[in-house]
C-alpha cells in the first residue's frame, strides 16, 4: 500500500476523500498531481503516473499544515519540457511533460 496526504479533494474508487487527509491505496492507483506522496511505493506511483502540474491549492475548510514535500520542477532548458521530482523522488530521474491531448 502507498501513503499519501491529499492537497485537494479526490473522487476514487466511488469515494470522496477530503483534502488533509492522509490515505492509504494500492500501490497500482494512479495519483493525481494534487497528493503528496508520502513512503516508497508512494513516490514510484508518483513519478510512473508522469508529470501533473497542479495548480496552487487554496484550502477554505481544512488549512494544510506544510508544504508539498515531493513535487515535480522544471530541469533544463523550458523548450524541452523536462521535470523532475524533487525530494525523494530526485533520484528517479527526469520525465517530460507530454500533452495528453497531442496528436503524435
Amino acid at each position: 500500500m502507498a501513503k499519501y496526504r491529499l492537497l485537494g479533494d479526490v473522487y476514487t474508487t466511488g469515494a470522496h476523500l477530503l483534502a488533509g487527509q492522509i490515505v492509504n491505496m494500492p500501490n497500482d492507483w494512479i495519483p493525481p498531481g494534487c497528493v503528496d506522496p508520502i513512503d516508497a511505493d508512494a513516490v514510484q506511483s508518483y513519478w510512473n503516473a508522469g508529470v501533473q502540474i497542479s495548480g496552487p491549492t487554496i484550502q477554505r475548510f481544512v488549512p494544510l499544515q506544510q508544504n508539498p514535500k515531493i513535487y515535480w520542477q522544471p530541469v533544463g532548458r523550458p523548450i524541452d519540457r523536462y521535470y523532475q521530482l524533487t525530494g525523494a523522488g530526485a533520484a528517479l530521474g527526469p520525465r517530460q511533460l507530454v500533452n495528453r491531448g497531442e496528436l503524435p
